[in-house]
């Protein structure tokens, strides 16, 4: 079973559809916040709903898969800061140990390009600051690769 998240954003319903396209007999499920669209995901996909910012949805939808695919993701220009954290960081942690307790033999974790920000510098009080204001969500999502590579680690021996 392969578990992919942001799997109705712009790359993630176009891997769905590879993917079925290419293992058609493969199970696929998706973490979604809400019921797609049923043109988005080929047939057969099954759908658990949840927010990966949801320890326990998270747990849930990697539950009995081997690979996950982590595309979800809410972009800077998207909402506050705080909510990005929440979703990125938080999430991706709450995926990471759920992979671990569920021994999923791969995570792919996949970012875009959008974690940059706008591509022309913000300008506030006539003071040009740089456009990356998603660094801190980043370096914790380093933080937590790092430690999902040292616990996968721990528990092969």
């Amino acid at each position: 079973m392969i578990l992919v998240t942001g799997a109705t954003g712009f790359v993630g319903h176009q891997l769905v559809r590879a993917m079925r396209s290419r293992f058609p007999g493969r199970p696929i499920r998706i973490l979604n916040r809400a019921p797609p669209q049923s043109s988005v995901l080929p047939d057969g996909v099954q759908v658990v709903l949840g927010d990966i910012a949801d320890a326990k949805a998270a747990a849930e939808a990697v539950r009995g898969t081997h690979v996950v695919i982590h595309l979800a993701a809410l972009q800077t220009n998207a909402r506050v800061i705080q909510e990005m954290r929440r979703v990125n960081a938080e999430g991706a942690r709450n995926l990471y140990t759920a992979a671990v307790d569920a021994r999923v033999r791969l995570f792919v974790h996949m970012s875009s390009a959008a974690v940059y920000g706008p591509r022309t510098p913000l300008i506030l009080s006539g003071k040009t600051m740089p456009a990356n204001r998603s660094r801190p969500i980043r370096l914790r999502n380093s933080r937590l690769r790092k430690l999902f590579v040292r616990s996968i680690q721990k528990k092969q021996g």
